[in-house]
């Protein structure tokens, strides 16, 4: 199966233009030629900056639970390209994604203009799971977009009956602007008129922002933080208990996924479903047993290791992503405890990130993401941790070295920067005796 992937990978790459490329104009022609699958089942479509996966696999598992066939697209991956897409319990297949990749071919190979502007990956990824949920006649599918909103490939979709808007934080400033206004502008372009469109909230410039931009489209507008109130009642290394109040109504809920963060992506997840109660109802039982159940791999992911030692997998990959990861560190008793292996993309706010990551780990450990050019180097990460006087381990290239190093100065490590580093290490770390 993984040599099928890795054809299906080398297929991708061959056709697909390189870098990051936001425009919608390559993905419209291809899926024109394709018969618009986007356009052949309804979805939800979730954009923000953070807890956009947990929020989707929640929602995902939730109506997976109330016996809907549902679509789930997802990115990045973190070992495979069959995580991007699933449909139920299966994970995308690597022979049909062949098979729609030979179509693909022919109609770029045949019309001059997608041979001049090929699509990028990420269009090409999208324009299979498409494929791939229209061909299955999904129920719904729940999907996530890439680092926009306006110009990313998953705005094409023709039937949203429902967006969601995560938190949102600076990232990817050099496509999407460089402040926060201007990246939740973006992110917002993608609200539909006359649908239920759910944000987090919490700022209130932003939030100002959502209700304007409901306003000019007739959308439906639902503000998290002025409808929800929710408060954490328990952290494990195995899920969270929290407490939510809507509507003068207190419920309390078990969410298989720990950290300070997940009740409020959760309960999110819940103002988004039922927003939509009319179009797809879900009952008590399936929410109840759709939270325990959901399932987001290297996201605050405790992996058990020999005598009682153990790593936690995060990908945070921005400032406020490694806040989230500190706060719940924090809150299990872990903080200061543990040994940290870190690995960014050069183009992140890496001094950023480790600020937030103050005070986390006892020592800290650099490496770098084997064969991606957009990794920074580990020597310039311990450069900048010098500099920072944070508390240093070491460093190497190789983060099967870095994690050795970091495993044997203290029982707990955690692996987080970048989730290319968190896939790389689950991946290594799954095939260990």
């Amino acid at each position: 199966m993984d040599d099928l992937w890795t054809q299906v990978e080398s297929k991708i790459m061959e056709l697909a233009s390189p870098g990051i490329r936001p425009g919608l104009a390559r993905l419209a022609r291809l899926l024109a030629l394709l018969d618009n699958p986007q356009r052949k089942f309804p979805s939800v479509l979730v954009v923000g900056t953070n807890g956009k996966g947990s929020t989707c696999s929640s929602m995902f598992s939730c109506l997976k639970a109330g016996g809907y066939k549902v679509g789930l697209y997802t990115s990045p991956h973190l070992e495979s390209p069959a995580e991007r897409s699933r449909i139920g319990d299966e994970l995308a297949d690597p022979l049909r994604w062949l098979g729609m990749l030979e179509r693909i071919e022919e109609l770029i190979t045949s019309d001059s203009r997608l041979l001049a502007d090929r699509p990028s990956y990420f269009e090409l990824v999208t324009a299979l799971a498409f494929m791939d949920f229209a061909d299955a006649r999904v129920d719904v599918a729940v999907v996530e977009a890439g680092m926009g909103g306006r110009l990313d490939a998953t705005n094409m979709l023709g039937d949203v009956r429902c967006v969601v808007c995560t938190p949102i934080g600076m990232d990817h400033a050099e496509f999407l602007g460089h402040s926060l206004y201007s990246i939740a502008r973006e992110k917002m372009a993608v609200i539909r008129p006359h649908r239920p469109t759910v944000f987090a909230g919490g700022d209130e410039e932003l939030e100002t922002l959502f209700i304007r931009r409901c306003t000019d489209v007739s959308a439906v507008p639902l503000v998290h933080s002025k409808e929800c109130r929710v408060e954490m009642t328990d952290i494990s290394l195995s899920g969270v208990e929290f407490l939510r109040v809507r509507n003068g109504e207190t419920r309390s809920f078990s969410f298989s996924l720990t950290g300070v963060h997940q009740p409020a992506n959760a309960s999110l997840a819940l103002m988004a479903l039922e927003s939509i109660d009319d179009q797809f109802p879900l009952s008590e039982d399936h929410i109840r047993s759709g939270l325990r159940d959901v399932r987001w791999p290297g996201r605050m992911e405790w992996i058990s290791l020999e005598d009682g030692r153990g790593i936690v997998l995060d990908g945070a990959h921005n400032p406020h992503g490694a806040k989230a990861l500190a706060d719940s560190l924090e809150a299990l008793g872990f903080a200061g405890k543990c040994s940290l292996v870190f690995a960014a993309m050069g183009d992140k706010d890496i001094s950023g990130i480790l600020e937030g990551l103050r005070g986390v780990a006892r020592r800290f450990f650099f490496t770098q993401v084997p064969g991606s050019e957009r990794s920074a180097k580990a020597e310039r990460l311990f450069n900048e941790a010098v500099h920072m006087g944070l508390p240093l381990g070491g460093f190497s290239d190789d983060p099967v070295v870095a994690l050795e190093m970091a495993t044997e100065d203290s029982p707990m490590t955690v692996v987080c920067g970048s989730l290319f580093l968190v896939g790389y290490v689950r991946n290594r770390l799954k095939r260990k005796p």
